[in-house]
């Protein structure tokens, strides 16, 4: 669903002029060893009927014949948002959809949050543009778990999503993860919400970046969905005070601790 020919004319964004005013220097963030999707090998136990469920032996069969599966991303041009996951886990790539594990709760929070007006669900994810929201992921390669990825794939990955941002240009990146903007910056020291820095685009606008836990249950110092809500209704507020919805942008809305 991604269109290659770029429009017309293009709108430029500038947004040197707002000042960034953090409340305090920026500290270490840690991934925290996070989990795409929920996907992390589990110990052999006994299911009611006894019979073994989600051994590490079956999970690595059944990621192996998953190891080829590319999920499409969903970007075209003019978007507000686009959103940077790590790669699909296990029921991603099974489904051929995006965060399509039974507990991730990204697409229940864009909807609670309001970037999206209706809910939706992993099957509904070619239309995520439809609410001016792209979709990519830093790496392609399917796998159990985000600590399977090589420092390599993720090097090469973080330079094909700067490629991608700069050509495609939106608005916002949200990168769905600590893990993947610590790959994309090169630093564990930064806030999480809107960052400091900004990416050029290919029209010379200014791409505001923002970083909010990942959306996977695993995390364990955000495990809840209400723990997170309050990241991507941060991403509704700067998106809001782009649009010219709201005159001033509230950092304490948009810049956590």
């Amino acid at each position: 669903m991604s269109e290659t020919d770029a429009p017309d004319k293009a709108k430029r964004f500038d947004f040197s002029h707002l000042a960034f005013h953090a409340p305090k220097p920026s500290i270490p963030v840690s991934a925290d060893h996070e989990e795409i999707e929920d996907e992390k090998p589990k110990k052999r136990r006994k299911t009611a009927a006894g019979s073994e469920s989600h051994s590490p032996s079956k999970l690595a069969q059944t990621m192996s014949t998953l190891k080829d599966i590319r999920l499409s991303d969903f970007l075209r041009y003019e978007l507000d948002i686009i959103i940077v996951g790590f790669n699909p886990g296990r029921n991603s790539a099974s489904h051929g959809h995006h965060y399509a594990g039974p507990g991730n709760h990204f697409w229940k929070c864009l909807h609670l949050s309001g970037l999206v007006p209706e809910p939706l669900t992993f099957h509904d994810d070619a239309r995520i543009t439809e609410f001016g929201i792209g979709l990519t992921n830093i790496v392609s390669r399917p796998s159990s778990s985000s600590s399977e990825l090589s420092k390599a794939e993720l090097r090469e990955g973080a330079a094909e999503v700067r490629r991608k941002m700069v050509e495609y240009e939106p608005k916002i990146v949200v990168f769905n993860g600590v893990g993947i903007y610590e790959a994309f910056s090169g630093t564990k020291t930064f806030r999480l919400g809107r960052q400091e820095q900004v990416l050029k685009g290919r029209t010379g606008s200014d791409i505001l970046l923002y970083v909010m836990p990942s959306s996977s249950p695993r995390g364990s110092k955000w495990p809840r969905l209400e723990d997170k809500l309050k990241f991507y209704q941060g991403v509704v507020h700067l998106r809001e005070f782009i649009q010219g919805k709201v005159e001033k942008l509230e950092m304490d809305k948009v810049v956590f601790d």
